[in-house]
């Protein structure tokens, strides 16, 4: 295994022991996931799908994706062939991308998400990581999660509302 080092070296051996193909191998050996290595695995994932007869098959920008089953399909079947086809072409690189696009220094995630929702102000004063961790499981969070600025720092949250 590669000697990985920097705020996201721990995820990277984590996903290098767990990686189930050489592309994956070969995407996080030297520690970085770049833009053009997350295409090729979606490429791999999308040919996963296409030959198992998945059509539509779209990734939006944050790393989800879309896709049309075949005809005649049940529910657990599409999910079984869908992981199936996550776990040997993406596998955690493909996530690993778009985290570190998120949040590269692997700065602590509800401190980042608490000081976004202050600076967007949707918080009330005062409002804590603790009280963060404890509203958001239950989805009790003090305002409205349909809001745009939550949104954004969803996505951004170390560069929204600066």
């Amino acid at each position: 295994m590669p000697e990985f080092t920097g705020p996201w070296a721990g995820d990277f051996e984590r996903a290098y022991r767990l990686s189930t193909s050489e592309l994956q191998r070969t995407v996080l050996s030297d520690g970085q996931v770049t833009e053009q290595e997350n295409l090729a695995l979606q490429d791999a994932f999308r040919s996963c799908l296409e030959a198992r007869q998945f059509t539509e098959i779209e990734f939006e920008d944050n790393g989800g994706f879309t896709v049309r089953p075949p005809d005649g399909d049940d529910m657990d079947a599409t999910n079984a062939v869908v992981t199936a086809c996550q776990d040997v072409e993406l596998g955690e690189a493909s996530a690993l991308y778009f985290h570190i696009q998120r949040n590269p220094g692997n700065a602590n995630e509800p401190e980042i998400m608490v000081a976004c929702l202050a600076r967007q102000g949707l918080t009330p004063p005062g409002y804590t990581v603790d009280d963060y961790l404890r509203d958001s499981p239950a989805g009790s969070l003090p305002f409205d999660t349909d809001d745009i600025k939550f949104s954004e720092c969803n996505a951004d949250p170390l560069g929204a509302g600066q």
